[in-house]
C-alpha cells in the first residue's frame, strides 16, 4: 500500500510539471552592446558593412529580414533560426551605390512575441556639374553651371583668378544648383586659363575656363569736331599691341612736333579751313600683327562761317513728344519749319542771345502711313546751313494679305506671302512648314516670305498657323491646311478626290498620288473621281484603260468648268463604261473616245450646263456601242462623230430642236436604214425637215 501512494504522488508531479512548460511567457531579451539596435536603429555607413545581434530567448526563435521596395537584397543575417538560449546573429548590409537612404526591419520571432530592429544605410555621397570646360571669347560675359549634389559643397575661386573670375550667385547644399561666374573682359594678347574648384567632403570637382585673347587699340574719341580756325588735337590710345597710323591722303592733318610725347597720346595738327565747305578725314590705328584689330579717329572741320547739328535725321515711333536739337554754329540761326500742322518750333526764346538749344514738339501720328518733314537751321548772310530730317511712324502695324491658305499633301513652294508692316517682326510656326527667305520692298513697308511645306506623311488632314509678332505681341496668322494624299482603293476601285489648289506643273497629280501610295496599277479596275483634272490626269487615265486593266470610269462627280479635252480617252481597248460630268462645259472633246472598241456604255451628264456640244469623231471606231443617248442641253453633233460605230441600235436624242448635225456625223446609208432614233414627243416635224436628221428611216417619238 505504501508503495501505491509512492507512484501516485511521482506522476501528480509530472503533470504538473509539463503543463508548467506549455504556459512558459516567451522572452527576447537584447543582448549586451545590443540594447542600442532595438531602441534605435542598426546604422550603417554608404560602404555596408557587417555588425552582431545579441540577443536571448526562452523558447525557439526565428528572424526574418522584410522585402524591400525593389525587390534588392542588400541585407542578410547569417542564421534566420535556433534554439533558446544566448544568440549572436552577424547582420550584413552590402555597399550602397545609389544617391538616397535606405532601411530594411529585421523582425525576431518566438512564439506570438515579436521584436523588430531596424537597419539603416546612408546614401552614396556625390557631385556632379553639367560640364567641366567653358570658352570665353575676349569680351568676356556670364557663365552657368549645374551642380548636382547630395552633399555640402563650397566654391572657391583661387586668388590667382579672382582679378578676372567672380562668383555672380552661389548655391549650398542643394540637390541641384545653377552657378553663375561673371569673366571679366580680358585686356591681354595672349589667351588665358582659371580654375573653379568645387569641394564637397572627399570628392572635388574642377571647372576650367579658357579666354581668348587678342589686341585691343581704343581711342578715349572717335570723331572730333574743329572750327574753322583749326587747333592742335590731343589723341589719347589704349593699346596692348604695337600698333601702326595710317594717316589719310589729305595736306591738312599732320603730325604735331610736341616735346613731350607719351606712347599713348599723339598730336595732330588742323590747318585753317579757309573754303566755305566742311571737310572730314579719318586717321586709322592698326595693330601691326593683325590689322583685323584697329580704331579710327574722324576728324571733321566746319567751313568758314558752319551751323552744325548733333544729328541730321531723326526717326520715332507714333506718338506724340518734344525733341530737342544742338546746334554747333558760329554765325546766327534762323530756323525755317516746314508747311506741315503736325510739326512745330516751341523753343523759348530770350531777346539778345544766340540760342543754340532748341525744341520741336510733334503730334501723334493717326494716319496710315509713315511721314517725314525737313528743319532748316541757316544764316541767310552767310549762306551757312544744315537740315534735320523728321521721320515719323505710324502706329504699329502689320496686317497680312491672307487669312487661310490650303495646300497639297505633297512638298509645296507656294507664292510669296506679302505683309504689310511698319516694324521688324517674328513668325512662329509648326515645324513642318519652313520660311526660306524675306526680302523687303525698297520702302520698307513691304515684306515677301518665302516658304515651303513638308509633305505630309499622315492619313488625315494638317492644320498649322503662321503666327507674326511684334514685340512678343501677336499682330496677325494665317491658318494653313494641308490635305492629305486624296487616293484610297476599295477592292479594285481607285476613289480620289482633287481639289482644285493642287498646283503641278506638267505633272499629274493623280499619278503622283497613286505611285506615293505604292499602289499596284494593273490592280485598278475602276475609277471614282471627283474635284478637278487636268489634262495629264487625263493622260494618265488613258494609260489605265489602254495599257493596264481600267473598265468602269466614273467622273459624274467632278467640279465646274471642267471639261473633257481632245482624244482624252482615245485607244483605250480596255474601256467598258464611262459615267461623263454634269459640270462640262463641253459634253465631249475631239475624238474623246475614238477608237474604244470595247466602249458599250456612256451615261450622259445632266443638263445641267446650257447649249454644250459633242465634238468632231468624238465616238469614232467605238464599234462595240449599241445604245446613243444625246442629252437635251446639246446644239451640235460634230461630223464624223458616230464614223464606224456598226452596232449601234438606237440613238436617244433628248433635245426638242434638232441639234446641228450632218450625214458625216453618222455610218452611212446603212446606219440610216437601221438605227432607231428615239425623238422628244412633238418633234418629229422638226427632224424630218433637218439637215442630217431627216435621212433617219426608223424615227419614232417617246
Amino acid at each position: 500500500m505504501k508503495h501505491f501512494y509512492v507512484c501516485l504522488a511521482v506522476l501528480v508531479a509530472c503533470i504538473l510539471t509539463a503543463c508548467s512548460e506549455d504556459e512558459v511567457v516567451p522572452e527576447i531579451l537584447p543582448g549586451a552592446g545590443s540594447e542600442i539596435y532595438f531602441e534605435d536603429a542598426m546604422n550603417f555607413g554608404s560602404d555596408g558593412g557587417n555588425e552582431s545581434l545579441h540577443f536571448s530567448t526562452n523558447k525557439d526563435w526565428t528572424i526574418y529580414v522584410a522585402n524591400t521596395v525593389n525587390g534588392s537584397r542588400w541585407c542578410t543575417v547569417s542564421q534566420t533560426s535556433g534554439q533558446a538560449g544566448d544568440i549572436s546573429v552577424q547582420v550584413y548590409v552590402e555597399a550602397n551605390e545609389g544617391y538616397d537612404d535606405r532601411n530594411v526591419v529585421l523582425t525576431i520571432q518566438v512564439g506570438e512575441l515579436m521584436k523588430t530592429v531596424v537597419v539603416t544605410q546612408k546614401q552614396k555621397d556625390a557631385l556632379t556639374l553639367t560640364t567641366d570646360r567653358f570658352e570665353v571669347g575676349q569680351e568676356g560675359g556670364t557663365i552657368h553651371v549645374e551642380v548636382k549634389s547630395n552633399i555640402s559643397y563650397e566654391v572657391v575661386i583661387p586668388d590667382e583668378y579672382k582679378g578676372w573670375i567672380s562668383q555672380k550667385d552661389a548655391g549650398r547644399g542643394l540637390s541641384s544648383s545653377i552657378l553663375s561666374f561673371a569673366i571679366a573682359a580680358s585686356e591681354e594678347y595672349e589667351k588665358r586659363e582659371g580654375k573653379i574648384m568645387i569641394y564637397g567632403d572627399a570628392v572635388t570637382e574642377v571647372i576650367n575656363v579658357y579666354q581668348t585673347g587678342g589686341g585691343i587699340i581704343l581711342l578715349t574719341e572717335s570723331d572730333v569736331c574743329v572750327c574753322d580756325r583749326g587747333e592742335i588735337v590731343a589723341v589719347e590710345i589704349k593699346s596692348n599691341c604695337e600698333f601702326e597710323v595710317k594717316m589719310p591722303d589729305v595736306d591738312w592733318i599732320t603730325v604735331a612736333n610736341a616735346r613731350s610725347v607719351s606712347s599713348h597720346t599723339l598730336y595732330y595738327t588742323v590747318s585753317p579751313n579757309e573754303t566755305y565747305d566742311g571737310r572730314e578725314a579719318k586717321i586709322v590705328f592698326l595693330d601691326k600683327k593683325n590689322s583685323n584689330v584697329s580704331d579710327t579717329l574722324c576728324i571733321q572741320q566746319v567751313q568758314k562761317d558752319a551751323i552744325l547739328l548733333s544729328e541730321k535725321e531723326l526717326k520715332m515711333d507714333f506718338q506724340a513728344r518734344e525733341f530737342v536739337v544742338t546746334v554747333d554754329a558760329n554765325v546766327d540761326i534762323e530756323v525755317v519749319m516746314p508747311d506741315v500742322f503736325w510739326l512745330s518750333d516751341i523753343t523759348s526764346r530770350t531777346r539778345g542771345l544766340i540760342n543754340h538749344r532748341f525744341v520741336f514738339s510733334v503730334s501723334q501720328n493717326d494716319t496710315e502711313r509713315n511721314r517725314e518733314a525737313k528743319i532748316i537751321f541757316c544764316n541767310r548772310e552767310t549762306n551757312a546751313s544744315d537740315t534735320l530730317v523728321v521721320q515719323q511712324n505710324r502706329e504699329m502695324f502689320l496686317e497680312s494679305y491672307m487669312d487661310l491658305f490650303n495646300a497639297p499633301y505633297l512638298e509645296y513652294s507656294p507664292h510669296s506671302i506679302t505683309v504689310w508692316t511698319n516694324c521688324t517682326f517674328d513668325i512662329i510656326k509648326p515645324d513642318w512648314i519652313q520660311i526660306t527667305d524675306i526680302e523687303k520692298s525698297e520702302d520698307g513697308i513691304m515684306s515677301y516670305i518665302s516658304w515651303t511645306i513638308d509633305k505630309n506623311p499622315l492619313d488625315t488632314n494638317r492644320i498649322g498657323e503662321l503666327v507674326f509678332y511684334i514685340d512678343d505681341i501677336p499682330m496677325d496668322s494665317i491658318m494653313i491646311t494641308q490635305y492629305c494624299n486624296p487616293v484610297q482603293m476599295k477592292r479594285n476601285t481607285l476613289i480620289a478626290d482633287i481639289r482644285p489648289d493642287i498646283y503641278m506643273e506638267n505633272k499629274s497629280f493623280l499619278r503622283t498620288a497613286c505611285l506615293d501610295k505604292n499602289l499596284d496599277l494593273s490592280s485598278i479596275e475602276s475609277m471614282e473621281l471627283s474635284g478637278y483634272l487636268k489634262e495629264e490626269d487625263y493622260s494618265f487615265i488613258n494609260s489605265l484603260a489602254s495599257a493596264y486593266n481600267l473598265k468602269d470610269l466614273d467622273l459624274s462627280r467632278l467640279a465646274e468648268n471642267n471639261y473633257i479635252p481632245s482624244n482624252a480617252f482615245s485607244g483605250c481597248d480596255k474601256l467598258v463604261t464611262v459615267a461623263l460630268p454634269d459640270s462640262c462645259y463641253k459634253a465631249y472633246g475631239f475624238y474623246a473616245f475614238k477608237d474604244c472598241i470595247n466602249l458599250k456604255t456612256v451615261i450622259p451628264p445632266s443638263p445641267y450646263v446650257k447649249n454644250r456640244i459633242i465634238d468632231k469623231g468624238c465616238f469614232r471606231g467605238c464599234i462595240n456601242l449599241e445604245t446613243i443617248i444625246i442629252p437635251k442641253d446639246i446644239i451640235s453633233v460634230g461630223s464624223q462623230c458616230f464614223y464606224g460605230c456598226s452596232r449601234i441600235k438606237e440613238i436617244h436624242c433628248q433635245a426638242e430642236n434638232p441639234p446641228k448635225t450632218t450625214i458625216e456625223s453618222f455610218n452611212g446609208d446603212i446606219f440610216f436604214e437601221e438605227v432607231i432614233l428615239y425623238i422628244p414627243k412633238g418633234s418629229k416635224k422638226l427632224y424630218e425637215t433637218s439637215a442630217g436628221w431627216s435621212l433617219f428611216k426608223n424615227i419614232v417619238e417617246e
